[in-house]
Parts: C-alpha cells; structure tokens; sequence
C-alpha cells in the first residue's frame, strides 16, 4: 500500500465517524440526516477511491498491445486506432 491508498482510507474512516456521530446526536434535523448522508458519500469515494489506488498496475507487456508489440517495430497512430 502506499501513502496515497492509506491516506484515502484514513479519509474515508473519518468521514464515516462524523456521519454516524452527527446521526447519533440528539437534534435531528433534516440538515443532520443530509449531512450525514453527504459524509457518507464522501466515505464510500474515499473507500472506492483507496481501492483504487491500491490496485495492482501491470506492466506494458502484460497487456495487449505489450504480447504484440516487441518495441522494435515502427507504430504509427493510424495502426493504433484499430486496436
């Protein structure tokens, strides 16, 4: 993991806390179950957004066009646009 994916996850963990302790406290108002709901979304972009980035990244000849192309060859837009 990398500080990018933990810092995301560190921000998703809070913003959950501010949502359940903001739906929790006693006024309950139409304002509190917004906010908590907004917090809520903000945790899961963080959550989806931390797996994201923690996701493995292949090298260019793990793909596709890395098992085809060796490096030698000469490839011009035009080819590239029919992949």
């Amino acid at each position: 993991m990398n500080t990018h994916s933990v810092l995301a996850l560190v921000a998703a963990t809070f913003s959950a806390a501010l949502a359940v302790a903001a739906a929790w406290r006693g006024r309950r108002s139409l304002a509190t179950w917004c906010f908590s709901a907004g917090m809520l979304s903000f945790a899961l972009e963080s959550l989806f957004g931390a797996m994201w980035l923690a996701r493995p990244v292949y090298s260019r000849k793990s793909g596709l066009l890395g098992r085809s192309y060796t490096g030698d060859e000469v490839v011009s837009s035009g080819d590239l646009a029919l992949l």
